[in-house]
């Protein structure tokens, strides 16, 4: 991020085929935090890195995951886009694999 000069990474728990049920070779998430429950978005910037998932995984994902690297978030409570308005700033960049993301 620092050589890109980005300011965030997304990313969404999916493939590029938009799966819910993804092969080993796709599990991104579970890769970089730990959560293997089939719904999350990470969001890593250089200071603070955040998880969001729904209520139907917030126990599992309270284990799973290290709250020393991710802040859990509820996205009953706040979503991602809300949370990325509340701190971005103006001129902040984003790194986003495109394949993993609808037109949506």
């Amino acid at each position: 991020m620092k050589k890109e000069t980005c300011n965030y990474y997304i990313l969404p728990r999916t493939d590029e085929y938009q799966n819910e049920f993804l092969p080993k070779c796709s599990e991104r998430v579970a890769w970089l935090t730990g959560f293997s429950g089939s719904f999350a978005v990470v969001i890593i910037s250089m200071k603070k890195s955040v998880i969001f998932t729904d209520g139907r995984y917030i126990d599992q994902i309270n284990k799973e995951v290290n709250k020393k690297f991710f802040k859990i978030i509820n996205i009953n409570y706040k979503d991602p886009i809300q949370w990325l308005k509340e701190n971005i700033k103006s001129g902040d960049k984003f790194l986003l694999d495109s394949w993993l993301f609808s037109c949506k």
